[in-house]
């Protein structure tokens, strides 16, 4: 379909809150397929993409967050999903609170914003992703910034790096859960819930890449800097 083709379907049952991800993919799939079978069977969308001209962007129905099939929706796109060329592509995830405006939302997140950057820091500089501080993110109306509020509530995580493979889903989805289980938690409680091996938090970060401690400690130190930074739009290398 063509570039904000309008055909996102809503799965999430009027839950409180709702999550969507756009999985950005630079080459087209070697196998046939039909864009309106996928869209009547599975709710995913195909849609051209300006940043990925020679490969498509997979839109998601609007989900329950914490819905507990929730993977299986994306299993049904598995093989969209497994596509490896990836270069200049995002996976940008959309979230909303039953009730909230995205101002809203996005504030009671705030907390959270030095952990993402630091999860995706090469991206925090880049031209599609550009790092603020919740305050310029809230006031400026630049469409390629980290993080972006936009109509009916919606707080779009533009920040979040490509989908490589599979399992990256499960953990975006478990570190969405965490967060929107401590809206309104301040950086400092958050670094609390970080490193304290008890937390699930703690034990999703440290299940994978950051079960290297030096990894995981840069990965805090990182955090302490994006929190610091006084500027207005972060500058970590």
């Amino acid at each position: 379909f063509d570039y904000h083709s309008n055909n996102t379907q809503n799965y999430s049952n009027d839950s409180k809150f709702k999550i969507g991800f756009e999985i950005e993919k630079s080459e087209m799939p070697k196998f046939n397929f039909c864009k309106h079978d996928i869209l009547d069977n599975t709710g995913f969308v195909l849609e051209k993409d300006s940043s990925v001209e020679d490969g498509f962007e997979l839109i998601s129905p609007i989900l329950d967050l914490y819905d507990q099939k929730i993977l299986s929706h994306f299993e049904k796109v598995r093989s969209f999903i497994d596509i490896p060329y990836i270069s200049n592509a995002g996976g940008h995830i959309n979230v909303s609170i039953k009730g909230k405006t995205s101002s809203e939302t996005l504030l009671a997140l705030n907390g959270w914003l030095p952990l993402i950057y630091a999860l995706y820091k090469g991206r925090a500089n880049g031209t599609y992703s550009i790092a603020k501080k919740v305050s310029s993110l809230l006031t400026d109306t630049d469409k390629y910034q980290s993080v972006r509020t936009k109509p009916n509530g919606v707080v779009e995580f533009r920040i979040i790096s490509a989908v490589r493979e599979f399992k990256q889903l499960e953990f975006r989805i478990k570190l969405f859960q965490i967060m929107f289980e401590n809206l309104g938690t301040s950086f400092l409680e958050i670094l609390q819930l970080v490193t304290d091996p008890k937390h699930k938090l703690y034990k999703l970060l440290t299940q994978d890449i950051y079960k290297d401690l030096i990894k995981f400690n840069s990965l805090i130190t990182t955090a302490i800097k994006f929190e610091k930074d006084l500027e207005g739009v972060y500058t970590i290398n």
